[in-house]
């Protein structure tokens, strides 16, 4: 009996997840970006930190690694990221939830990575989705068709520069 409970639970879970959290190694910086990246500086003063999307598409290994650099959120928050595949597109969700349920006086620059697997060549839609746990709905960041025969490309999102960007 135990045997059988342990076969069908292995099931239930299999199924339920379909395509639902297709995200692989996931990253989400603390406030300030992923250490390991350069932040451009044409003044001393004044910093350049526009929000990108920074994708790169591994032909060889049908891998799509998706940046989204410098998303501006509250300081004070529990951030991760979730991608789900459905027939028509790839929908990457930047999360922010409060933690218990407090927030601060201050906003920070975020970098949110992930890989995703068994993504084959041609033209994809990405949509991009910021997740606020305080806010009603998910805010479309961007969406569009990305082709990955081009290998690599940058999306500007965001323009913003001066002391700190904010």
């Amino acid at each position: 009996m135990k045997r059988i409970f342990i076969v069908l639970s292995g099931i239930l879970l299999f199924a339920g997840c379909g395509e639902s959290d297709i995200g692989e190694n996931v990253r989400v910086s603390e406030c300030g970006g992923f250490e390991d990246r350069e932040t451009v500086t044409f003044k001393e003063e004044e910093q350049k930190c526009d929000q990108l999307i920074i994708w790169e598409y591994d032909k060889a290994q049908n891998v799509l690694s998706i940046l989204n650099q410098d998303v501006l959120l509250n300081c004070c928050g529990e951030h991760d990221v979730k991608i789900e595949k459905n027939e028509e597109s790839i929908e990457y969700t930047m999360i922010d939830n409060s933690v218990q349920g407090a927030r601060c006086g201050c906003m920070c620059r975020f970098d949110y990575s992930a890989d995703i697997k068994n993504v084959t060549e041609g033209e994809i839609s990405l949509t991009v989705f910021t997740d606020v746990e305080e806010e009603e709905a998910l805010e479309t960041v961007w969406e569009e068709k990305i082709n990955l025969s081009e290998g690599s490309g940058t999306i500007l999102i965001k323009e913003r520069s001066g002391m700190n960007c904010w």
